[in-house]
């Protein structure tokens, strides 16, 4: 249940993710994958107040218990996580 959970998760941050990404509905690059899924998580942590190290399956079901299910999520402010996620610059 969970995985479905985290795939259903993913859908969505996709859809809300459209514009601010530039989502073509191909497959996403790694990069904008990255983003996607780390800045969405990031957001999802600010908007809970929840502290850094929180897993994933916490952090999910702590956000559904909170907003009620996962579409009721503050996505605007997650998009704006997710715009401003910056990936680690790449090793040499």
């Amino acid at each position: 249940e969970a995985a479905q959970t985290c795939r259903k998760l993913h859908e969505l941050l996709k859809e809300k993710m459209v514009f601010a990404l530039k989502l073509t509905g191909e497959p996403l690059p790694h990069g904008k994958e990255i983003r996607l899924e780390c800045g969405g998580l990031q957001g999802i942590r600010k908007a809970l107040g929840a502290e850094e190290g929180m897993g994933v399956s916490k952090l999910v079901l702590l956000s559904m218990e909170i907003f009620g299910d996962l579409d009721s999520l503050p996505y605007p402010e997650i998009v704006k996580s997710v715009s401003s996620y910056e990936p680690r610059p790449r090793r040499k």
